[in-house]
């Protein structure tokens, strides 16, 4: 297995340095990623989706669980063999440098900067040779998320974490950048964790989709299983909005309110919003049943 991850868990500090209230990010997250397999994250803002291709990355450390990368603990894993592309194109180039500058670093740093490899990195986003000389204000967001993604491929990395990385461009720009992971994927054999807001795409692009809300797996199935016949009633909230155009917060079948995070109780987090929810969802957190399809909610059981 590429990449195992076992109750993962991620709590911040709130309210200053002689406060004891922790704000939980990730509880209990368990998932497998085979080699050359691609799995999205979903759920909406908040959702923890971030937080946990963050700790795969190695940019924080998780307050709880356990991360393996080709069988050994995640810190052992070599630089080269985890990349990530960040959600914002325009941000994750440095201004002051040309393209050059930004595919040359990473080639150098990892010895493989031999005769035409630029070229051949180039090649691999749908660029030329041409965009070498070239600042990231002079590209549109679409090729600058090229270069991001070909910057993450320099190393010939075995996974690849994309954060979103379509949410800052136009329409046209996003199918482009969805349809170049999907041939990558193809042509490297590189694995896949892709966080989206947007089933679509996901679907699109994606063999599973893991649905998160308030740091905790709600549902994880294939995406044509998952997205034809959703099972907790959050995933069908996601759907319908998705459907619908709209924001989850506004006309669709839900109750106000938000998962309380800060120093959370036992009980189902998405019980405040549910207009199905049980007795037992107010003191009893579900746990994921089933195998092919997962689904953590107490309706399951009855």
């Amino acid at each position: 297995m590429l990449l195992e991850i076992q109750g993962l868990g991620m709590d911040f500090p709130q309210g200053g340095l002689f406060s004891k209230s922790t704000l939980r990010a990730l509880n209990d997250v368990s998932l497998n990623i085979a080699a050359g397999e691609a799995v999205a994250l979903v759920g909406e803002s908040g959702s923890g989706k971030s937080t946990l291709a963050k700790l795969v990355a190695g940019l924080q450390m998780a307050s709880r669980g356990e991360i393996r990368f080709n069988g050994a603990p995640r810190a052992d894993a070599a630089r080269d063999d985890i990349q990530m592309v960040f959600q914002n194109p325009f941000a994750s180039l440095n201004p002051v440098h040309d393209i050059r500058h930004h595919l040359e670093r990473p080639l150098k740093l990892y010895g493989l900067n031999k005769p035409g490899a630029l070229k051949e990195l180039l090649e691999k986003v749908g660029l030329d040779e041409s965009y070498l000389t070239r600042f990231p204000h002079e590209l549109s967001g679409g090729q600058r998320q090229r270069v991001a993604i070909a910057r993450a491929l320099a190393p010939k990395p075995k996974l690849l974490l994309a954060d979103e990385p379509t949410s800052m461009l136009d329409v046209s720009s996003r199918m482009d950048i969805l349809q170049l992971l999907g041939r990558l994927r193809k042509e490297t054999g590189v694995g896949l964790l892709f966080v989206t807001h947007d089933l679509a795409a996901a679907r699109w692009l994606c063999d599973r989709i893991l649905v998160l809300y308030a740091g905790q797996v709600m549902e994880m199935a294939a995406s044509d299983t998952l997205l034809r016949a959703p099972k907790h009633p959050y995933t069908q909230l996601l759907l319908a909005a998705a459907t619908h155009g709209v924001s989850l917060e506004t006309k669709l079948p839900a109750k106000p309110g938000r998962a309380n995070t800060i120093d959370p109780t036992p009980g189902c987090p998405f019980q405040n919003r549910c207009l199905q929810a049980l007795s037992e969802c107010s003191h009893t957190t579900p746990t994921l049943v089933g195998s092919e399809h997962q689904v953590a909610c107490h309706l399951e059981s009855r």
